[in-house]
């Protein structure tokens, strides 16, 4: 085993079986406190990763870790091939350049991109070689019997996993470490075929597709999930009448329901931004070659089928150079946790003891060290703040694509990427926070029903029933319900105590003349579930209304979680069907649908 690049190695490999495997590692670097993690090295035995570092840096100074791991990469494979098979005598993949990297560009660029793509690219990238060793072969441009060397090493290396592999950082990526273990066990002569017809530009463009595509997949699963809870509790609470508020003031009732259905409706646009950007990631760019495809006669809809992509992309240098999808999906992240963030907002509002409309479970508060009192509702301030992170990534990609070329280059294809599933990341943990969040909420439904009878929020209503009544011009009612809330304000009262007199007071000094109203349209008009229940407008809060609202909300959600299945079962039939031409290959066999005359 080669000592790892950097000390965080074990945390990004160790029990990585897919690139969405378990990671069974530890965590971060061990500090003050922490037992330092345990790490394979040459040898055998494992010592403290910064043990490890240090050892690996010793006697050789500021390049002594690095010879170390080259020294490693170049001790030969146990089928006796040199891992550097084509590599001695110069610069380890090409002969254009006459140096190798040095130890800056190494350490700086190689080796933290090697650290990210062993993590998490390792099988995306053996996946695109088999997909792309079946076409060649049923395009006739590989024989089946080199194909069925190159594909069982392959699979060799899959079933050892990323940290079998030896790493080179000479070599540059991990494509180039790939292609050299696998000319280490099947030689370069027949190793080197691999790469016909393809280049490493259409590669890491697939590869980003294919884990953004995955990515999306488990986002989108996550929030139909929020959206079905959502709906459960809308459902549970169309009656319950809560103060709805404008500018963090009292402004008229509506309902728990109601306020729940805004989230939904919400929500269902964020998917819908979400479910668009699938479409647009699910195309395939393996074939675009570097940037003007190639003159072998490939066929692209195979690879493309193989690995599950909906569509071929329709041009080779759009194929290498875009990167904008990655800023839409960023885009779209960056909305739904802004969404998610303003109503956690009001959560937050609603849970302090100034209101206690809504109480959360303990299991997901906090308290103080000091303040033996203390109930913090610590999942919504991070809720809040995951909208700021992922507002950061989408302008670090942009910033990153701004005044880069439109083909292939590090801008684009890596720096661009450098905080894209970072982004994705904080994303799906704000979606499930709040989903574990509002699964633990209780309302304080008769606290809620108490206020909105007494603030105010229901005399709209009563300058409405002036307009109807009276024949008043909506403005000189809301002159006289005004005058009618300023002066139970300045008496102590709340909405509770406006009768007929207190309406006559006021439209005599409106109008120079008394109202005359009766008691039970002042109760009617101000009583919270009648005024919520006249409010029949469609989008409206009265139950009927929001019944219908949820019903169509649901309609669209079944359609959404159908069309998510159908996206699982395609890319599962299309991994299915590689993994048996994979078989077919390593055995020596050629589809027989899709062979060539």
């Amino acid at each position: 085993m080669l000592i790892p690049l950097h000390s965080d190695w074990p945390a990004q490999v160790t029990g990585v079986t897919s690139p969405r495997g378990p990671r069974t590692a530890a965590g971060p670097e061990p500090g003050p406190g922490r037992a330092a993690r345990d790490v394979p090295v040459a040898g055998g035995g494992v010592v403290g990763v910064p043990t490890a570092h240090r050892a690996a840096r010793a006697g050789a100074g500021r390049t002594g870790w690095l010879g170390t791991a080259r020294a490693q990469a170049g001790a030969r494979h146990p089928n006796g091939s040199d891992v550097r098979t084509y590599c001695e005598g110069g610069p380890p993949v090409t002969g254009r350049l006459e140096k190798s990297p040095d130890e800056v560009v190494r350490r700086l660029i190689i080796e933290p991109g090697l650290e990210r793509d062993l993590a998490h690219h390792f099988e995306y990238f053996l996946d695109v070689n088999t997909a792309h060793l079946v076409m060649l072969v049923e395009a006739g441009i590989v024989d089946a019997g080199t194909a069925a060397k190159i594909q069982a090493a392959t699979d060799e290396m899959r079933q050892a996993g990323p940290r079998a592999l030896r790493i080179d950082p000479a070599l540059e990526d991990l494509y180039f470490n790939i292609e050299a273990n696998l000319m280490a066990r099947v030689g370069a002569e027949t190793g080197g075929k691999l790469h016909t017809a393809r280049s490493r530009n259409d590669m890491l463009a697939t590869v980003a597709r294919l884990r953004l595509r995955s990515e999306l997949v488990e986002v989108c699963h996550q929030l139909l999930t929020l959206r079905r809870r959502l709906l459960a509790l809308a459902a549970e609470h169309v009656e319950t009448v809560i103060t709805g508020y404008t500018h963090l003031q009292a402004a008229e009732p509506i309902t728990v329901g109601h306020y729940l259905s805004a989230a939904l409706h919400t929500l269902q646009r964020d998917h819908a931004r979400l479910r668009a950007c699938l479409a647009d990631v699910n195309s395939s760019p393996l074939g675009s070659g570097a940037l003007a495809s190639t003159t072998f006669d490939i066929d692209r809809s195979v690879t493309a089928e193989l690995l599950g992509f909906e569509t071929v992309m329709g041009n080779s240098l759009d194929g290498v150079a875009s990167r904008d999808y990655m800023a839409d999906v960023l885009g779209a992240l960056a909305i739904l946790t802004n969404n998610l963030g303003r109503f956690a907002q009001d959560l937050y509002v609603w849970a302090s003891g100034e209101f206690n409309l809504v109480e959360v479970d303990s299991s997901i508060a906090v308290t103080s060290s000091i303040m033996p009192q203390k109930k913090n509702p610590v999942t919504l301030e991070h809720i809040k703040a995951k909208a700021a992170h992922l507002q950061a990534c989408w302008i670090s990609c942009l910033g990153a694509l701004k005044s880069s070329g439109y083909s292939h280059s590090r801008e684009s294809s890596v720096e661009s990427l450098r905080f894209v599933w970072d982004g994705v990341a904080e994303g799906r943990v704000a979606v499930e926070l709040f989903e574990h969040t509002v699964t633990s909420l209780t309302f304080n439904t008769e606290l809620a029903g108490e206020r909105a009878a007494a603030d105010f929020s229901s005399v709209t209503e009563l300058a409405n029933e002036l307009v109807r009544h009276h024949g008043l011009p909506f403005r000189t009612a809301h002159h006289i319900v005004g005058a009618v809330v300023a002066d139970c304000l300045a008496s102590g009262r709340t909405a509770r105590d406006i009768d007929p007199d207190v309406i006559a007071a006021a439209s005599l000094r409106v109008l120079g003349h008394p109202i005359d109203v009766s008691p039970e349209l002042v109760a009617r008009s101000l009583a919270p579930l009648n005024n919520v229940a006249g409010r029949t407008a469609e989008g409206g809060p009265a139950p009927r209304e929001v019944h219908r609202q949820l019903s169509r909300l649901s309609h669209v959600l079944d359609e959404d979680e159908a069309h998510l299945s159908s996206v699982v079962a395609a890319r599962r039939q299309a991994a299915e069907s590689l993994r048996a031409r994979a078989a077919a290959l390593a055995a020596g066999r050629v589809h027989d649908d899709r062979t060539r005359a």
